[in-house]
C-alpha cells in the first residue's frame, strides 16, 4: 500500500491520528529491534497496514488510547488469521491474488505464518518473510508492551530495566 493511498479507509480529518501512530510504532518497533523485513521481522508496510486496522476500529481514539489498544487487539490477535483492511478483490485467477489457501502449507510454501493483507489489487501479503521464530519474537515484544501499557494506565511503577 503507497504513502499516498494510505488514507483512502482512514476519515481525512483523522489522518493526522492515524499518521502519528504509525510514527510510534515504527519507532517501537525499531527500539524493539523487530523492524526488518528482510530479516522476517515488521516493515513500513505491516505496521501501516496494522495502525489502520486499528484507526478503522477505533476512528475516534486518541493517540495514546490507539496505542493502547494497538498493544493490547495484536497481543490476543490469533495469527494466521490475516488482517485485513478491505475485502479481497476476486481476481478470476488473472493474476496471482492472495487467498486463504496460503495459510496452509504446501510443498512448495510453509504456509504463511503472520499474514497481514494489503489492500490494493493484486491482494499481497506484506508479511510473506516473517516465520515461526520471529513471529515468537514479535509476538513476545507485542505482549511484553501491551503489559507495559496496561502497567502504567494502573499506575505502577516499571523498572527500566524492563524497558529496554
Amino acid at each position: 500500500m503507497s504513502y499516498r493511498t494510505k488514507f483512502s479507509l482512514i476519515n481525512p480529518e483523522r489522518a493526522e491520528m492515524f499518521t502519528n501512530l504509525l510514527r510510534v510504532v515504527k519507532q517501537w518497533a525499531k527500539a524493539r529491534q523487530i523492524y526488518s523485513n528482510i530479516f522476517g521481522y515488521l516493515s513500513g508496510t505491516i505496521l501501516l497496514i496494522m495502525s489502520a486496522k486499528i484507526c478503522l476500529l477505533y476512528p475516534n481514539g486518541n493517540l495514546l488510547f490507539l496505542l493502547r489498544q494497538f498493544f493490547l487487539i495484536y497481543s490476543i490477535w490469533h495469527w494466521p488469521i490475516p488482517v485485513i483492511l478491505d475485502s479481497l478483490v476476486n481476481s478470476n485467477n488473472i493474476l496471482q491474488n492472495w487467498n486463504l489457501k496460503n495459510l496452509l502449507p504446501s510443498e512448495y510454501h510453509d504456509g504463511d505464518k503472520m499474514p497481514v493483507i494489503t489492500s490494493l489489487f493484486p491482494n499481497q501479503n506484506a508479511a510473506y518473510n516473517v516465520n515461526n521464530h520471529t513471529l515468537n519474537i514479535i509476538k513476545v515484544e507485542i505482549n511484553r508492551s501491551n503489559f507495559f501499557m496496561i502497567s502504567v494506565a494502573n499506575g505502577q511503577k516499571i523498572e527500566i530495566a524492563f524497558i529496554n
